[in-house]
């Protein structure tokens, strides 16, 4: 199903767990994804059509409030984008 509007889901992440989506829209044109959390997130946002695995996604760690992560970037329409939302280890040093 397209998401062309607004979609929100609520997950409690523990320590280095993840959630992933699948994502296609309707509109090429800006596209928000965000993560909120209380702590450190992470966002991945993978092309499916670059082959190459080291260019082929976006990653962002901090850009959204405190250490929350946002990626704002023109997404193009039929395209099916797998986002993998995820909580970084914890290092007691």
């Amino acid at each position: 199903m397209p998401y062309d509007e607004y979609y929100e889901d609520l997950v409690v992440l523990g320590t280095v767990e993840y959630k992933d989506y699948s994502l296609m829209f309707d509109n090429s044109e800006y596209k928000i994804i965000q993560i909120i959390g209380s702590t450190d997130t992470y966002i991945y946002l993978i092309d499916p059509r670059c082959p190459d695995l080291i260019t082929n996604y976006d990653y962002d760690d901090d850009s959204g409030d405190g250490t929350n992560a946002l990626i704002n970037k023109r997404l193009a329409s039929s395209i099916i984008y797998l986002i993998v939302c995820a909580r970084p280890t914890i290092h007691d040093d």
